[in-house]
Order: structure tokens, then sequence, then C-alpha cells
């Protein structure tokens, strides 16, 4: 795996990292708030609609057949019974892979970069 394509990805020391293949650019890294003003999923949409230069809104129902974002936001929601949670949660997305960290970082990864 390049140290290019994986950031922060690669610094969990108590955390595996995923697996990111070398062909597929890192072209989106930030911090995104779990339970915050702004849904997750609706984060993910605007970044893809970006990265392919399209609408969101376009993207927004088909989001539905990759993840199940209920379960999604579910998943990181902040917890009082488990304050210190670990891992990711990875799904493909309109040739992106969407890596979500339980330490809030969200990575999106161009699978057609590298073809």
């Amino acid at each position: 795996m390049s140290d290019t394509n994986t950031s922060e990805f690669t610094s969990m020391p108590s955390t595996p990292s995923p697996i990111v293949p070398p062909d597929e650019q890192l072209v989106h890294e930030e911090r995104v708030e779990f339970g915050g003003p702004s849904e997750l999923v609706v984060t993910i949409v605007e970044v893809i609609a970006d990265v392919r230069n399209c609408s969101p809104t376009d993207l927004l129902p088909g989001i539905h057949e990759s993840v199940d974002t209920d379960g999604l936001e579910r998943v990181f929601r902040p917890h009082p019974g488990a304050p210190n949670r670990q891992g990711w949660v990875t799904f493909f997305f309109c040739g992106c892979r969407v890596v979500v960290t339980a330490d809030g970082t969200l990575g999106i990864f161009d699978r057609r970069a590298g073809r």
C-alpha cells in the first residue's frame, strides 16, 4: 500500500488500517463529527458529487443501494456505553471506495484513477 494513498489511515496504532489497493487514489479526506449537525451520508454524497462533477441530488437516491444509510449513521453515532469504539466501514459508491473510521476520518478513494 502506498503512503500517498492512505495518510490518516496508516496512523491508527490500535486499529488495523483499512486495506486500499495502491491503484485507488485518495481524492478527499476530512474529519467528521458523528451525531453532529451534518449527516454523515449527506457529507459523503456531497463529496462524491464534487469528485464526479455532478449534483448531489442526482446521487442521493443511489447511495441507498450501496449502504444501509440508517445503519451507517447508527454505527458511528456517539453512545455513552461505548466511548472508545474502533474500526471502520467501507463501501463502494459511484466508482469510489468510501472509508469511514471510528475516529471520525472520512476518506474517498477514486477507483477509476489508476485505470
